[in-house]
């Protein structure tokens, strides 16, 4: 690695490489897409068949990270409040990090 790496040499590297890899990744999914589209047009009905629910279900616990206990620069401590909206937004736990 060059000793000479500045943050304006790292930032372009990085969006260099950025390019590189975003570019590959289209070409991999515009290949795949016209494979896939291959292999639906040889059947007797091109329509997608959609099989199950549309939308995924939600995970069965939300919780809510809580760092006031933590935060160093924090001057105040939860209130009461915060814990009823919290409740009332769907949250069932609270996690102190």
């Amino acid at each position: 690695m060059p000793n000479n790496l500045n943050r304006r040499s790292f930032l372009r590297a990085s969006a260099a490489l950025g390019a590189v890899a975003l570019t590959g990744r289209a070409l991999a999914a515009d290949v795949t897409a016209s494979a896939s589209a291959q292999v639906q047009l040889k059947g007797p009905d091109p329509k997608p068949v959609i099989t199950g629910p549309a939308q995924k279900v939600f995970p069965r616990w939300k919780g809510f990270n809580f760092t006031y206990f933590f935060n160093q620069w924090s001057d105040r401590s939860p209130l009461e409040d915060d814990f009823r909206w919290m409740c009332d937004w769907g949250f069932d736990f609270i996690r102190l990090p």
